[in-house]
């Protein structure tokens, strides 16, 4: 333990930039999945004769708002897990000669985004799905992925590697 209270443990810029990515594509696809399965359960509760017409206007109104409200809350999950890795990682001390070690790893990990948007892209341009039409600013993230993605991954190694070490 050091005399700030910090345990002194290294960064993991990996890591952090790795979570961000792949908890952005599964929260997307779910997404997606789920106006999907909303939609055919609204369907059902229309057509269905024993339903109150306030439940089906509520469960309508809750179908018409969902692919907006999700399509935000992708695109708020996203800043908000760039601004916990960049916070994350400035509260992490790493020494800088892991810095080559850090850009040869996040190389495979851009290959990996870009295998994660090409899946979400297979899975949300299905017919059924139609994805794309519903959430168009989540589509822009994910078509543009790799590129957002080094971006990240860029100004976590910024932050983590280029803090100054006043004091030392």
């Amino acid at each position: 333990m050091r005399k700030d209270g910090l345990s002194g443990r290294k960064g993991n810029a990996i890591l952090d930039t790795t979570t961000i990515v792949v908890l952005l594509v599964i929260f997307a696809i779910i997404s997606v999945i789920g106006r999907f399965v909303l939609n055919d359960i609204n369907t059902d509760v229309q057509a269905d004769g024993d339903m109150s017409a306030g439940a089906k206007a509520a469960l309508g109104n809750v179908n018409t708002n969902y692919p907006t409200a999700m399509d935000a809350a992708i695109i708020l999950a996203f800043v908000l897990l760039w601004i916990f890795a960049l916070v994350a990682s400035f509260l992490i001390d790493t020494h800088p000669a892991m810095m080559a070690v850090a850009i040869i790893l996040m190389i495979f990990l851009v290959l990996i985004s870009a295998t994660l948007a090409n899946t979400y892209e297979d899975i949300v341009t299905d017919e059924g799905i139609a994805g794309p039409t519903y959430f168009p600013l989540t589509t822009f993230l994910m078509k543009h992925l790799v590129q957002y993605f080094i971006v990240v991954c860029g100004s976590v190694m910024i932050v983590l590697y280029g803090k100054s070490k006043a004091g030392e």
